[in-house]
């Protein structure tokens, strides 16, 4: 399959996705294993369906506040997760029950600020500390304030439950900072309307739209000049002076290896990339991004087996995808060249991996008032 240009497409648009080698704050991570503990499942379970230690989600690990998970884990979180839920709307019932959103630094700079508009421009500009791919945008009208939170860069779309939550954590923090309860102008989202919305719109209000042209929450400009309870300006430079240092503290995403990465992952559903096409849109010349990649103690061969890696356990998480399309997106000549990669990337052939308790295309399991209760089919 390498080689010309294919124009086949499958079931799943391939698109751009999160940026490779991304992290995100583990605060993210420990609002998602204590919603899959509320659902029943065990660290074990959990940690044997994403193929990662247990100790990946073990108490000291979310513990840390400074701690960062790979972005592309939490993605297959909240594409797993919802799965096994009985409510349809996941990101509301994992917000509800967590009744205030994580507290990263962002929140504490937004608390300590004078005022909900100064803390949530203030926020912004440390939005990485929460995600590497986090896009958020303020958008000031005469007389509102326009909200859009992206994760990746477009046409990439975060999993509708992940923006639910992210749009209500929004809320539940403006809420507790202000002491009011605040309800948008309006509530734009570009996926269609659950069966039952009701919660969406008592948070939402009578501005809440599905199947809109964008995601976005937009606020009355007066909201901005709401005084923040308890705000300390003293406290505001201190946590400001820290969040900044931690902002540094972070790699560089301009690290190599994740743009190599990153522009395997765009041209593996053409064929497999070749080095002088990565070279060619990195604008390096191939012995210096050689010589580069050696010295970061990586090689092209080894960063193109990673971003195959990868990808495959995201499409074999789709059951719309089926083996087939998933060696002819990664690249692969046959299936039975993607059939090797696989069983020495995991240990497993991609049939049993994909057949395995809890896998697309299995029973799925959904908690019920006594436990995990099997969907009626």
């Amino acid at each position: 399959m390498s080689g010309g240009t294919r124009t086949r497409r499958t079931s799943l648009e391939v698109s751009s996705k999160l940026s490779a080698g991304g992290t995100a704050s583990v605060l993210l991570l420990r609002a998602l294993v204590a919603g899959a503990m509320q659902l029943g499942l065990t660290l074990e379970q959990l940690a044997q369906t994403m193929n990662v230690p247990t100790s990946a989600f073990s108490e000291p690990a979310l513990a840390d506040p400074d701690g960062r998970v790979p972005a592309e884990l939490l993605l297959r979180l909240w594409e797993y997760l919802p799965r096994l839920c009985a409510d349809e709307s996941f990101g509301f019932w994992l917000a509800e029950r967590l009744q205030a959103p994580p507290l990263s630094l962002a929140t504490w700079v937004i608390s300590s600020s004078a005022t909900l508009g100064q803390g949530f421009e203030r926020a912004l500009r440390y939005q990485r500390l929460l995600h590497d791919d986090a896009r958020s945008e303020l958008f000031f009208g005469p007389d509102e304030l326009r909200y859009r939170h992206q994760i990746g860069a477009p046409p990439f779309r975060a999993p509708s439950p992940a923006l639910e939550f992210g749009f209500l954590s929004f809320v539940q923090l403006a809420r507790r900072m202000t002491g009011r309860a605040l309800v948008p102008r309006r509530m734009l989202f570009r996926h269609a309307a659950p069966r039952d919305a009701s919660r969406h719109h008592a948070w939402f209000g009578p501005g809440l739209r599905f199947s809109a042209d964008v995601d976005e929450l937009v606020l009355d400009r007066d909201t901005l000049e709401l005084p923040v309870l308890g705000a300390d300006p003293t406290l505001a430079r201190i946590v400001e002076a820290h969040a900044q240092a931690a902002l540094t503290r972070l790699p560089s995403t301009s690290d190599l290896a994740a743009r190599v990465r990153a522009r395997i992952s765009e041209l593996l559903a053409s064929g497999s990339p070749s080095i002088d096409a990565i070279c060619q849109r990195l604008h390096l010349s191939r012995r210096t991004l050689q010589r580069q990649l050696s010295a970061a103690g990586t090689s092209f061969a080894a960063e193109l087996d990673h971003a195959r890696h990868q990808l495959a356990l995201r499409y074999l998480a789709d059951p719309r995808i089926s083996l087939q399309e998933a060696a002819f997106l990664l690249g692969f000549s046959e299936a039975s060249a993607f059939h090797r990669a696989f069983v020495r990337w995991t240990g497993q052939t991609p049939r049993s991996f994909r057949s395995q308790p809890g896998a697309p295309g299995q029973e799925i399991w959904r908690a019920g008032s006594s436990g995990l209760e099997p969907e009626e089919r």
